[in-house]
């Protein structure tokens, strides 16, 4: 026997008690024929089989019992306890930090019609319901997706976290950028010795980016109004046009401004993220060939209506084979990288100290000629310089998007006493 005082019958008369190390033997009293044994013990499943019994012959019977579960109802009654305390708590938490949501689901994976918790999933929707609208009304983006992230995870098909989801979306597209995420990779940055229009500063050698998101186009009149409430732009009186005439120094205002509302992590793409971004697999001096073209881009000479007078509405023409628009001509983008003549590495860094040095521009404008609006091609002005050709295009660290808040006091549901481990099996033996 593998559990301690077994109660050992035959034919459902108590015969005696066994233990794991002394089995218990019986040699007078016992009927012959078939029998039924049977063996019980505190906190284990009984069990019984039959034996055949023969006058003056010894038999040997083994058994193995194995550990009674806790009561399901039992334990039904003490995890509501426990998920009503999450409730009162942890404020309806949601989230892998475990609270009351995956316990009250664990109930009904158990006991599907258990109406408590039913009612606990419906009381957490409509908590996370009511803080998303009223997130929403304060124009708090960042709180309102994290309550509805915990609606979804509550119920996934709500047909208000879709009305909330929706509006939200609309929020959002009034002020902040159309992103792209571009995989990682390596490629020549820079232009060969061959290529017509180069500079000394191009140096071509190879770089390697990680993944990162980049704004598919470049940040628009109306989106610097939403954020700054001003419109700096000498071509002002055109939402869908690049915002221009704005130094380095306003658009690092204008990021933290963004950052703060939407509760992201926008900045300026390194100069090596940008040439990678723009390039989109070429090589050549302009995403689609060695030849500008005829309206292909805004630049004095590449034969669009807007060249050399002003600058072009945002996606006014084909972007490139990674669906980004105006990365030829339109507005100089500001990069975070410092600029350096040789490409000593800053180029792949942003500049962690505000200081007086210049920076690295990159795209060309609507003033240059197409020499100047190639791929490779480096510009540069100080963070203080506003002119009527400087813009921007916003990048982001590729990264999973942050889950719901979990407060320091939430604490894990005790998950394990909804199905307790198996105990391992031992032998015994009856004699």
């Amino acid at each position: 026997m593998n559990a301690p005082d077994t109660q050992v019958r035959i034919d459902g008369h108590y015969v005696g008690t066994a233990h794991p190390q002394t089995p218990l033997q019986l040699d007078t009293g016992l009927p012959v024929g078939t029998v039924t044994l049977s063996a019980s013990a505190s906190g284990y499943k009984s069990t019984e089989r039959k034996i055949q019994l023969r006058n003056r012959k010894w038999v040997e019977a083994s058994f193995s019992l194995t550990r009674k579960g806790p009561d399901p109802q039992e334990v039904l009654r003490e995890q509501l306890a426990t998920y009503r305390a999450h409730m009162e708590t942890e404020h309806y938490t949601t989230g892998d930090g475990g609270t009351a949501l995956p316990c009250y689901r664990a109930v009904l994976a158990l006991d599907p019609d258990n109406q408590e918790a039913k009612d606990g999933l419906a009381q957490m929707a409509r908590y996370y319901q009511k803080q998303a609208q009223a997130a929403l009304a304060a124009d708090a983006l960042a709180k309102a997706e994290e309550k509805l992230e915990g609606l979804r995870q509550v119920d996934p098909d709500s047909p208000t976290a879709k009305t909330l989801e929706a509006k939200l979306k609309a929020l959002r597209a009034g002020f902040e950028p159309e992103m792209v995420r571009v995989g990682g990779g390596c490629f020549q940055m820079g232009s060969p010795p061959s290529e017509s229009g180069r500079d000394d500063d191009e140096r071509q050698h190879r770089v390697c980016v990680d993944s990162f998101s980049i704004g598919e186009y470049e940040v628009t009149q109306a989106q610097w109004v939403a954020v700054m409430g001003s419109n700096p732009s000498r071509f002002s009186g055109c939402d869908r046009c690049p915002v221009e005439r704005v130094s380095w120094n306003d658009v690092q205002d204008y990021i933290g401004k963004l950052n703060a509302r939407s509760g992201k992590r926008y900045r300026l793409p390194t100069e090596a993220e940008w040439e990678y971004a723009a390039r989109a697999g070429s090589t050549t001096a302009y995403p689609w060939g060695d030849a500008v073209g005829l309206n292909r881009a805004n630049c004095d000479g590449c034969g669009s209506q807007w060249d050399g007078r002003r600058t072009a509405p945002v996606g006014s023409f084909r972007p490139n084979a990674w669906g980004l628009y105006d990365t030829v001509g339109n507005v100089w983008e500001w990069t975070c990288s410092l600029y350096d003549s040789s490409y000593g590495g800053a180029e792949q860094r942003c500049l962690v100290k505000n200081d007086a040095r210049s920076r690295v521009n990159r795209g060309g404008f609507w003033h240059n000629g197409p020499r100047r609006v190639r791929s490779a091609t480096r510009y540069r002005n100080g963070p203080y310089n506003r002119n009527n050709n400087l813009g921007l295009r916003l990048a982001q660290a590729t990264r999973d998007p942050p889950g719901p808040r979990i407060p320091r006091k939430a604490r894990a549901c005790p998950r394990e006493s909804m199905s307790p481990p198996p105990v391992p099996r031992r032998e015994g033996s009856v004699e």
